[in-house]
Formats: structure tokens, C-alpha cells, sequence
């Protein structure tokens, strides 16, 4: 366990330190001219047991389940022996969640790593000028 929190905490810094790089790094143009600089800007968001923490530069969002889970149902697919098929059943995954409202507002997930009784998910999207 000791060995796969090395390891993740390793991939958090390789990111940390080449998301620093990018920062500073300009796109040459076919001129030769330089391009816009490309910047980034960094959130974390913690997937815990029962909470969901967003933590923006300057906002902390606390991310709520919706509040009328849907009742779990069952469909089956087509039985064929030529197709695939599925049993699919309606459920609310509420890490799944938490990452689709972070990506909504434009954030990239770049590293996960374990943090107390959950995760960590390191988040990056590209600054607003």
C-alpha cells in the first residue's frame, strides 16, 4: 500500500512540475515569432464517503447528491447468440458525479491519489486571460 501511495504521490509531482514547465513555456509560430503563453490553473477535488469537496483558487464548493435518488430498476438486453448483451440497472454513482460537475466547469482531472478516507483528484484547466 506504502509502495502504490509512492507511487501516486510521484505522479502527482511529475504533474505538478510539468504543468510549472508549461507555464512558462511559449509555442513558437512558423515565423518564429512567439505565441500566446499558455497557462494553467490547478483545483482539487475530494472524493470522500459522504462528501464531495471542489477547491478552486479562491471557492470552495461542496458538492450535494441529488436530493431524489431515482429507484433502482432493472433492464435486460436482447438475448441472441450473434449480439452482445447487457444488464443495465438505473443508479446514481455519486463519484462519477462529483468528477461530471467539476468537468462541467472546465476542469481536467490530471492525478488521483488516496487522502484520508478517500481520494484526491488533482484538477488543471487552461487560465481566463
Amino acid at each position: 500500500m506504502a509502495l502504490g501511495r509512492t507511487v501516486w504521490t510521484g505522479l502527482a509531482v511529475v504533474a505538478l512540475a510539468a504543468g510549472a514547465a508549461a507555464l512558462g513555456h511559449r509555442a513558437a509560430a512558423g515565423t518564429g515569432a512567439s505565441a500566446a503563453v499558455v497557462k494553467w490553473e490547478y483545483a482539487r477535488l475530494y472524493i470522500g464517503e459522504q462528501e464531495w469537496v471542489l477547491t478552486e483558487a479562491e471557492v470552495e464548493l461542496t458538492i450535494h447528491p441529488p436530493g431524489n435518488p431515482l429507484p433502482r430498476q432493472t433492464v435486460k438486453g436482447e438475448s441472441s447468440g450473434t449480439r452482445y448483451t447487457a444488464d443495465e440497472k438505473t443508479i446514481h454513482n455519486f463519484d462519477v458525479g462529483a468528477m461530471n460537475f467539476a468537468g462541467a466547469r472546465g476542469w481536467e482531472a490530471v492525478a488521483v491519489t488516496p487522502w484520508d478516507k478517500g481520494q484526491m483528484v488533482l484538477l488543471k484547466r487552461p487560465a481566463v486571460p
